[in-house]
């Protein structure tokens, strides 16, 4: 047995040989290859007022102040039927699974109240690996994967006919109890409707009483159908299939007007994305703030916007950013933003030392300031009046540069310096320099140059080779190797699948 959990371990480690190489190779790199502090990891937790969700999942649609957290984590939703089912298991003997999952799922539930409970400090603090995540909110998925497992046994002891009577119709009242509550409260705070141009609009501006109506209006309805079923010893799985699609469709649905749902026509988006460019889209030589995407240029179709377009974007990725673009930005603002006055790719005006970087830097002046990363000096001028710079080519890995020096200079590429990258010019490799924190740079003799700035991995086809060589080495094996018919079927419908 420890032979056979040996071999699929590495079996398992060669497999994954490309993930564990990007993990080893970008964990330095990345802004959040490291722990976070407590304070940065607890943002967004389940809140006691996202606990509404539980069963009214729209009416997490409204501001996130209202909730507490971000809207997202605010929804807890798993079925006003599968709920009471799972709450059911607590009143019943249960085997050693449930027992597992049901001390799993509580834990998890607590944690994800974040700084509510010690849990999620506790957990944070003495798990391995716990401290490199945010959003204690994300512990609830454990727990709903718990309620699934309590629910489903809950439902086989009611099926084969071991359960006491009440066992699901008590918790089912109970849901139906609450539901009612904050149904008739709802209808009680009610004020009168705002104006709305369209139903999409009206469905977005909805508060949180209408919500919560609009909810109920399905869900009472439906809980009130499943007690007299149960009561009725007739709520079988036909009948109960019925009630889980109408009720969790009806909820699901209504939730997706707060994130999926548009009032744009499908003929709209078609034009929208047809004027656009089939990129990759060659950077203009303009301010790379141009290059900022914030969402107003495609609102509509995707935030970055450069992503879509395969162009070039100033802007990182959520908390993916590279180390040494957050330092840029964050610890060296000044630069950051003088820079954002120059275009993708410049000759330097300026050149200075790191250790001469104390200076305070003023966007206006020193927009072709650059830093060398060391502190040796080389033999390059600032730019001329004549000098010339311009991108030919470019793809994500690769930026291909004409460029005109008057005089040995210093030309720059606002790319991230990472490993992999590498330059050539006329053909020839030459010396990669970090300039600027995070940038790349590389010196320019006089006259008409072509230069390169391109990615490469060799490394990656390598680590797919090993891994794809493990997948069906392993594959091969349990179809002529190991006994049993259905192993060896599994193991051959998988590899013709392949």
């Amino acid at each position: 047995l420890v032979s056979w959990c040996a071999a699929a371990a590495i079996g398992a480690m060669l497999i994954a040989a490309g993930v564990f190489h990007a993990w080893w190779e970008a964990s330095p790199e990345l802004a959040r290859g490291g722990s976070l502090a407590y304070d940065a990891a607890k943002v967004d937790p389940v809140t006691t007022r996202s606990l509404i969700s539980l069963l009214f999942p729209y009416a997490t649609g409204t501001d996130m102040e209202h909730l507490g957290t971000d809207a997202p984590m605010a929804n807890l939703y798993t079925g006003a039927l599968l709920l009471p089912l799972a709450i059911a298991a607590l009143f019943r003997r249960r085997s050693k699974f449930e027992n597992v999952m049901l001390v799993t799922g509580i834990i998890t539930g607590i944690a994800a109240l974040g700084e509510a409970t010690p849990v999620h400090r506790w957990l944070w603090s003495a798990l391995p690996g716990m401290d490199l995540f945010r959003f204690p909110a994300y512990f609830r998925w454990f727990t709903w994967l718990a309620v699934l497992v309590l629910a489903a046994g809950s439902l086989r002891v009611w099926w084969n006919g071991t359960a006491k009577r009440a066992s699901i119709e008590v918790p089912i009242i109970l849901t139906l109890l609450v539901a009612l509550l904050v149904g008739v409260l709802a209808v009680a705070d009610m004020k009168p409707d705002g104006e709305a141009f369209s139903l999409y609009e009206r469905m977005r501006a909805m508060d949180l009483d209408r919500r919560v109506v609009l909810c109920a209006a399905v869900t009472v309805p439906i809980l009130i159908i499943a007690i007299v079923l149960a009561v009725r010893r007739r709520l079988s799985f036909p009948f109960l299939l019925v009630l889980l699609l109408a009720e969790m469709g009806w909820n699901t649905s209504l939730a997706q007007w707060n994130t999926a749902v548009s009032d744009k026509r499908p003929r709209w988006l078609y034009d929208r994305i047809a004027g656009l460019s089939e990129g990759p889209i060659i950077p203009e030589m303009v301010r790379t703030s141009a290059y900022d995407d914030n969402g107003a240029r495609l609102h509509h179709l995707a935030h970055n916007t450069q992503v879509f377009l395969g162009g070039f974007s100033r802007n990182g990725v959520n908390s993916f950013w590279l180390r040494n673009a957050m330092e840029l930005e964050v610890e060296h603002t000044a630069l950051w933003n003088a820079m954002s006055r120059q275009p993708v790719a410049y000759l330097a005006d300026s050149i200075i030392p790191l250790v001469g970087c104390s200076r305070h830097t003023i966007s206006d002046r020193d927009s072709g300031l650059v830093v060398l990363m060391h502190d040796d000096t080389i033999p390059v001028f600032p730019r001329s009046p004549g000098d010339e710079v311009r991108i030919t080519d470019f793809d994500p890995n690769t930026f291909t540069i004409a460029c005109r020096a008057v005089r040995t200079s210093l030309l720059v590429l606002q790319q991230s310096a990472y490993p992999g990258w590498e330059v050539l010019v006329d053909g020839r490799s030459m010396p990669l320099l970090r300039v600027n924190v995070a940038a790349m740079g590389v010196p320019m003799p006089h006259g008409d140059h072509t230069v390169e700035f391109r990615y490469r991995k060799p490394i990656v086809g390598w680590l797919l080779a090993v891994s794809l060589i493990t997948f069906f080495g392993l594959l091969f094996a349990i179809v002529f190797i190991t006994p049993g018919a259905l192993a060896k079927g599994s193991a051959l419908i998988l590899f013709a699948a392949v």
